[in-house]
């Protein structure tokens, strides 16, 4: 069963909440599942062309990432990333851990504890009881954080890419490449390539991956994007498109398997998606639907549903 129509946010009440500190309301029929059925592989034929509906969610925080865990709560930072919260099923909203500074790309590992990255802590390590503890306190300027299919950390700084050891911290380097200047990664879904979101070079890139992740040759130009400059986030589906948000251009683009770019929905400059999550199927946060994080609208969430899954 598919996830009912979210409420509304009412413009007056995401103003009042801006990057709210208070619980919130987050939608009704809080017990509905999302569509976690197993079945035949999905039918990349049935990919729609714009997303089927874009609906303000009322509840959730988010402001430059989010991240879902496997007991049905999505997390988020508030205003300029200085608090992590927890949107559960029910329609709660509260803090999670204590503050944290500038918190940018998060992501989840396998273990249940949440990498996240801090413009005063570097990587941080957080426990599902959110305690933090630091993974690579010098990483003061990553932005993009994934974990990838082969369970470790890889971020990037707009200049750097890392792969840190998520257990004992160990960093290396991945890329360093002043013309590819990595923001935010993403894997296809076979694993064998490694998409690239640039920091201000109008270039998505592509890389080739051996069996142990680690890129063989140069990346490659995989796409164009005409003016864009902040490349926000980026995303792979089962079927191998990409996507990815453009601050500059407060729109979200998606890139075929053969680099084709299409203009997939435009926003206003308020309304601006910046990154996004898809949801893990866990509770409501259904696994065919975008999240995106709203800074600039008061640090709401959007969903955008694609009617397509994500990579996994």
């Amino acid at each position: 069963m598919r996830v009912p129509s979210f409420l509304l946010a009412l413009a007056g009440l995401a103003a009042c909440w801006a990057c709210g500190d208070k619980p919130r309301p987050l939608f009704g029929d809080a017990g509905t599942s999302a569509d976690t059925d197993t079945g035949p592989p999905f039918d990349c034929s049935t990919v729609p062309d714009a997303p089927l509906s874009v609906e303000q969610l009322v509840g959730p925080i988010g402001y430059h990432d989010l991240a879902f865990d496997n007991g049905g709560f999505m997390v988020g930072a508030g205003d300029m990333g200085s608090q992590l919260f927890k949107a559960d099923s029910s329609g709660s909203t509260a803090p999670f851990g204590p503050s944290i500074s500038g918190v940018q790309g998060m992501d989840y590992l396998p273990n249940g504890s949440l990498v996240a990255a801090s413009s005063s802590s570097g990587l941080v390590r957080i426990t599902p009881d959110g305690t933090q503890t630091p993974l690579n306190a010098s990483l003061v300027n990553v932005y993009g954080v994934i974990v990838g299919p082969d369970g470790m950390v890889y971020a990037a700084d707009n200049s750097i890419l890392y792969r840190v050891n998520p257990t004992t911290g160990d960093t290396e380097t991945l890329l360093s490449s002043g013309t590819v200047a990595p923001r935010a990664i993403e894997f296809s879904p076979d694993g064998t390539r490694m998409y690239i979101a640039s920091f201000c070079t109008e270039k998505v890139f592509v890389a080739e991956l051996d069996g142990n992740y680690d890129i063989v040759g140069e990346p490659t130009e995989f796409a164009t994007i005409p003016g864009s400059c902040w490349e926000d986030g980026i995303g792979v589906d089962v079927c191998g498109n990409v996507y990815i948000p453009v601050y500059g251009l407060s729109t979200l683009f998606r890139i075929s398997p053969e680099g084709v770019v299409t203009n997939y929905h435009q926003f206003d400059s308020a309304t601006y998606g910046h990154g996004l999550d898809w949801g893990n199927g866990v509770g409501v946060w259904d696994d065919r639907i975008l999240y995106q994080p709203q800074p600039y609208n008061g640090c709401t969430v959007v969903a955008l549903d694609i009617g397509v899954p994500y990579r996994e």
